[in-house]
């Protein structure tokens, strides 16, 4: 027999850590863009200031 008292415990720790995931990715992913976004900037008005 299955027992379904467990299938669904793991099925639903399953899609759980999956969304965790995905949302620490994202957060990552943004951190890292914004940062990009920053040095780039820098790096712009840098190049401006020289002008």
């Amino acid at each position: 027999m299955v027992d379904w008292d467990a299938a669904l415990s793991v099925a639903i720790t399953g899609i759980v850590s999956v969304f965790i995931v995905l949302g620490v990715l994202s957060l990552v992913v943004n951190l890292t863009g914004t940062l990009l976004n920053k040095t780039t900037n820098k790096q712009k008005d840098k190049v401006q200031l020289e002008k």
